[in-house]
């Protein structure tokens, strides 16, 4: 019980990376959640129902989603530059 108490958590290597890790998808969350105040200006634009407008968001959170660990297996296996400019153009 006095263990407890007393323990202090240190960062090894792979905590800090996990840490960092969710911090960067916390920020992508909030970088894909700016779609939203659009889809008001893309409903109006492309002349859509409201339906199909909340489509385009559910879509485009699937693309990135599935996307990014296609693209990241295949950059383990080929070169790593050429799929992260690939997963960038294709994504955004």
């Amino acid at each position: 019980m006095n263990d407890a108490k007393n323990a202090h958590f240190k960062l090894n290597g792979t905590s800090s990376i996990v840490i960092i890790l969710n911090l960067i998808a916390i920020m992508v969350m909030f970088t894909e959640s700016m779609l939203i105040p659009a889809l008001p200006t893309l409903q109006a634009e492309f002349n859509s129902t409201a339906t199909w407008t909340a489509w385009i968001l559910s879509i485009y959170l699937v693309v990135g989603t599935v996307s990014t660990p296609i693209f990241a297996s295949s950059a383990i296996r080929t070169a790593k530059r050429s799929c992260s400019l690939l997963h960038g153009a294709v994504h955004r």
